[in-house]
């Protein structure tokens, strides 16, 4: 049988408050492979930072490589069985090597990560000062709404922002006057920030086309409506929403985990440098991906579990790749009308908070759900795209890579829909066609390794049914639960 050896066990000693913090340190190999995960994806943030004239090869391949493989890590922690090869080469390697103190050491290192630059940030974030257009955006949206504006129709809004939030920056356009039309020469953020600045008070350098005002509203609704009571209160920033939202997620995972494992979880979330500095300051993908979770969480209730998911996808495009994934596997446990039924309350709960502004300009609204994918917007990310980044290979058209992604998207589902077990995994797999991407930023990744997790403690019934391996003596890292 498949045996978890402990920390006291191997050191011979009872179990102490000591001996659990150690454990909680150097957890089960799936656990530790999502801590691994974090570190890998922490590096592609470190190594893939574009700069004028794209970023060098090596870059460019580092992260592409690092980005990569914490997928894989991702993926391997949700399998109710490791790859055997991992489990065998991890048993030849030297005592020495396998000793939990090294462990210990590398999850203390990926704990320290994010902190100096979290606590460094944090007091911005507070105060309302952002440094990301996007969380910029949707504050002024909101305070749009506050004033009885149709955001959607207010593209002086984007100057508004640009002048209350210059640290925001916004995103170049590919085509303009100052840039140019080259792929690779993606802007520096000083030199945005100052075009912008300049642009914010000399109304005749506008013309430019550096940016597109329309970028302002280029969200569903739900994402500045649900900031919208703390804009009403006067609150300077809106940060705080997405701490409430990061407690909320992590409130449904620890119903679902056992009480013992706990602080291995919290541990595990802990250490995910990415998460903090993207995830919770940088953007609000936090305001969609708690119902997400809360989807799949609450899975069996034929009416909230759809609704869940419809408000996420009414807050930021990145819930729209999780909804096939869902639907498909509605479809596979209850059949295809109980998903068609399931798939009428989510779109039900997309089209409720967004209804309003669809009656009021049909055609700003429709238009701007689609800004993100139609505007010409320079290449950016941590997947795929690196290789055009890194000059490995040529420039291609903006709609391959759309074409790519799309692929992508059709390929995996219809591998879950071939698969003889009917399982979550799209709660990873819908991460995976924007890998592909023209621009897939960090914030699309920033909560993979919570979703694993998610997808880890799940019921038995929800992963993948396949029987255990035998291995007489697997040590504590390697073990799965």
């Amino acid at each position: 049988m498949l045996m978890r050896v402990t920390l006291a066990q191997r050191w011979g000693t009872a179990p102490t408050w000591t001996h659990e913090i150690a454990q909680a340190l150097a957890p089960p190999a799936p656990l530790m492979l999502i801590i691994i995960s974090a570190r890998l994806l922490y590096g592609a943030m470190q190594a893939g930072v574009p700069g004028n004239g794209g970023i060098p090869t090596g870059s460019a391949l580092e992260t592409l490589a690092l980005s990569a493989l914490a997928g894989l890590c991702l993926w391997w922690a949700t399998r109710p069985v490791l790859p055997g090869w991992l489990v065998m080469g991890w048993n030849r390697l030297p005592d020495f090597l396998r000793w939990p103190i090294w462990r210990v050491i590398f999850t203390l290192h990926v704990l320290w990560l994010p902190w100096s630059n979290f606590t460094y940030q944090l007091p911005d974030a507070l105060a309302g000062i952002y440094h990301n257009d996007a969380i910029a955006y949707i504050h002024v949206d909101a305070d749009l709404v506050r004033q009885g504006i149709n955001p959607y129709t207010d593209d002086g809004a984007f100057w508004v922002a640009a002048s209350r939030y210059p640290l925001g920056s916004a995103t170049p356009m590919l085509g303009g006057v100052t840039w140019g039309n080259d792929p690779l020469r993606y802007p520096t953020t000083p030199n945005q920030i100052a075009h912008l600045t300049q642009q914010v008070t000399d109304l005749a350098t506008r013309a430019t086309n550096d940016f597109d005002p329309r970028t302002i509203h280029n969200y569903p609704a739900g994402a500045f409506l649900l900031v919208l009571p703390l804009v009403w209160a006067g609150l300077p920033s809106v940060i705080l929403l997405n701490f409430v939202m990061v407690l909320a997620m992590f409130g449904l995972l620890l119903w679902l985990v056992p009480r013992r494992d706990w602080l291995m979880v919290l541990v595990v979330l802990a250490a995910s440098p990415v998460m903090f500095l993207t995830g919770m300051i940088d953007d609000f993908d936090a305001l969609c991906i708690v119902f997400v979770i809360a989807a799949w969480f609450w899975r069996d209730h034929r009416r909230l579990s759809p609704i869940l998911l419809g408000i996420g996808a009414s807050v930021k495009q990145l819930a729209w790749f999780f909804i096939p994934f869902y639907l498909l596997e509605v479809a596979r446990r209850e059949g295809a009308r109980a998903a068609l039924q399931r798939g009428a309350w989510l779109g039900g709960a997309f089209l409720l908070p967004n209804l309003p502004f669809i009656v009021l300009s049909p055609h700003a609204w429709l238009q701007s759900m689609f800004i993100p994918m139609t505007d010409p917007m320079y290449p950016l990310g941590y997947g795929a795209i690196d290789l055009v980044l890194g000059r490995i290979v040529p420039a291609q058209p903006h709609l391959l890579w759309t074409v790519l992604e799309a692929g992508t998207l059709v390929a995996l589902l219809v591998y879950q829909w071939r698969r003889p077990a009917i399982t979550s995994d799209g709660l990873l797999l819908a991460l995976a066609p924007l890998w592909f991407a023209w621009r897939s930023p960090l914030d699309y990744f920033a909560y993979a390794g919570l979703l694993a997790l998610f997808l880890y403690y799940l019921p038995r019934s929800q992963r993948v049914a396949e029987q255990p391996q035998t291995v007489d003596d697997v040590p504590e890292a390697l073990a799965a639960t």
